[in-house]
């Protein structure tokens, strides 16, 4: 009978103290890094990567054109794409703008910049892979140019209170 109840504490003990390790290290894998990053003609700034247990969010970042020459009415931007991915190569956003010109770049400055993913058991995103994020930056021009940037984006800061 002593040893029946003793096996039941001890049981009841190990669950306990299984549940309180895997809590732990759920919250270790939880993160939010601010991120930022510039090419010749772009900059990226505040771009977020929020991680948790269960959901991933990437973006609210804002990008901006900081070319040296101005884009005049003959050369207007008629297409505009943006891709982000993270170390691994895996594609978190894509966003595309086609137009007979495009209004740049006040339509661009504020896109939004959000994609959320629902992990499954076999995603799961660590804080190496997502601080080697880039972006792909593809526009083309009315005379028919087309242009690509690679942005390299870098860690701001760690942001608490996820």
């Amino acid at each position: 009978m002593k040893t029946t109840k003793f096996l039941a504490i001890l049981i009841i003990l190990l669950l306990f103290l299984t549940a309180c390790t895997k809590s732990e290290k759920q919250t270790e894998d939880a993160f939010t890094i601010k991120m930022s990053g510039e090419s010749e003609h772009w900059r990226i700034e505040n771009y977020v990567s929020k991680i948790t247990d269960t959901q991933s969010e990437f973006g609210n970042g804002k990008i901006y054109y900081i070319g040296q020459e101005k884009l005049k009415q003959n050369t207007a931007i008629n297409f505009f794409s943006i891709e982000f991915r993270l170390g691994n190569e895996k594609v978190v956003y894509r966003k595309s703008i086609t137009a007979d010109t495009i209004d740049f770049p006040q339509d661009l400055k504020d896109a939004d910049l959000t994609q959320n993913i629902t992990l499954d058991e076999k995603s799961h995103f660590d804080r190496d892979i997502v601080e080697k994020t880039y972006a792909i930056v593809k526009w083309s021009v009315s005379n028919g140019e087309e242009h690509t940037e690679k942005i390299n984006l870098h860690k701001i800061n760690d942001i608490d209170g996820i």
